[in-house]
């Protein structure tokens, strides 16, 4: 077992505990907000639709607080995060990519998709 697999089995089942009533849509929702958070941007109160703020861009707890929305995710969902992270790292891995100038944005598509 993975030491991912070892943390996403521990870290799941304390989420599952402490928020009971957390589904893969209230997940999916939060992830949404700190994901927003992570790339910088106003975050959006999910209940009030108030703007709470603007975030600051990159921000290293940010991008664990994704992981670990991500990581309860899998655990509720039963899979295995890393090694579908590992299947996926690997097709990529083997596609041709379009590395063209694409005016700065940094999204790339592999040439299959065009």
């Amino acid at each position: 077992m993975s030491e991912l697999k070892t943390f996403q089995d521990l870290y799941g089942s304390w989420a599952d505990k402490t928020f009971p009533y957390s589904t893969e849509d209230t997940i999916a929702s939060h992830f949404r907000e700190e994901s927003i958070e992570f790339a910088g941007g106003v975050v959006i109160d999910s209940v009030t639709g108030e703007p709470l703020r603007i975030a600051a861009s990159h921000d290293p707890e940010e991008a664990a607080d994704c992981l670990l929305l991500l990581i309860h995710h899998a655990h509720k969902n039963h899979y295995d995060l890393f090694e579908e992270a590992k299947k996926k790292g690997m097709i990529c891995i083997g596609r041709t990519w379009d590395i063209e100038d694409d005016q700065g944005k940094g999204h790339f598509r592999h040439k299959e998709e065009r």
